[in-house]
């Protein structure tokens, strides 16, 4: 959503191939739907994005073939296009005090201005998938992860590479790698937790639950990138405050449990067995279900068969975890 000048709240929505603005307040609706025409093909939906700006919000829409325009999100007025730059990320640059674009031209990583699409900053490109952003200390880092065993920090002020490190192979299939940050090893340095996710889908649509001694998870130093530490773990959710410290817990799927666990101090804060080991757990849901101010969980629990895959999306079993009580409050079959 973003706010026109009058104040209206707009809704954006976008396809594959076009998008559409709706005023919520009386209905109306502007539509562009030949974004083809602009040499855009197949938005990828995922990526996009709103970045605000001084003069009102700007709507990024990035393509599949490495292609992305800015609009404006009210009248869907086409700000400008470039071919051939893929949008990684846009965040609000410390250095620079405003919101830039990141992208990946070829052989060149690229920060932009939205409002005109200058080059602000760039450096060599890094080989791998982008992971994301982070403030430490004053200072602005990206990270990126190349066929899931080697991990290059950058320093967003000097376009700079801190550290580049290889570890083991993540197990992998679909999806993207994700990372969690936290104080691990007394340094003061922010610790890195990566890890993939859990399970995936194959081309019949079944479920498939890989096996539990390969690496899910792998701990690096955020210092020089050294690696802590590898684990068989799934990282299910990594946003949990359950003793409103501030401190946030970690919800993990081991072969045989299920684990909330303090990277802060290492300590194990609930553990749940598992019926049947090798079951595959999906977190979908963490808010406070029964208003006691401590966020909840809802679990869902998918049986491994004889050939390691589960038939469809449906779990066998959902559980209900009380996060004050650190127990299960209620279970459906």
């Amino acid at each position: 959503t973003t706010v026109d000048g009058d104040g209206n709240v707009i809704l954006v929505i976008p396809s594959y191939y076009g998008v559409v603005s709706i005023v919520l307040d009386d209905g109306s609706m502007t539509c562009m739907n030949s974004l083809w025409q602009m040499g855009l093909h197949n938005l990828d939906i995922e990526r996009m994005g709103m970045i605000p700006s001084s003069t009102g919000d700007i709507l990024i829409l990035p393509d599949t073939r490495d292609n992305m325009a800015l609009f404006d999100p009210v009248t869907l007025e086409l700000i400008l296009v470039e071919y051939g730059y893929t949008y990684l990320d846009h965040f609000f640059h410390e250095k620079e005090n405003r919101e830039l674009i990141l992208c990946e031209n070829w052989d060149r990583l690229m920060l932009i201005d939205p409002q005109n699409g200058f080059i602000v900053e760039e450096c060599d490109a890094v080989d791998g998938r982008f992971l994301g952003n982070y403030i430490e200390g004053g200072n602005q880092f990206l990270l990126f992860v190349d066929e899931e065993r080697t991990v290059v920090k950058i320093e967003l002020t000097s376009m700079k590479v801190s550290w580049r490190t290889t570890f083991s192979q993540l197990s992998r299939k679909y999806g993207s790698p994700g990372f969690h940050l936290c104080y691990l090893n007394g340094d003061g340095i922010l610790d890195i937790i990566i890890y993939n996710e859990p399970g995936y889908y194959d081309w019949s649509g079944r479920l498939v639950n890989e096996d539990m001694d390969k690496v899910n998870t792998v701990i690096l130093d955020g210092a020089d990138g050294s690696p802590l530490g590898t684990e068989h773990w799934r990282v299910l959710h990594t946003g949990l405050d359950t003793d409103l410290d501030t401190r946030e817990e970690i919800l993990i799927d081991t072969p045989d449990e299920v684990l909330i666990l303090d990277p802060w101090t290492g300590l194990i804060k609930m553990s749940i067995t598992k019926d049947h080991p090798e079951a595959l757990v999906k977190c979908p849901m963490v808010e406070d279900i029964n208003g006691d101010g401590v966020e909840d969980m809802v679990l869902y629990i998918y049986e491994k068969n004889l050939y390691g895959t589960q038939w469809g999306d449906s779990p066998d079993r959902m559980n209900i975890i009380d996060g004050r009580l650190m127990e299960v409050s209620g279970s459906i079959e």
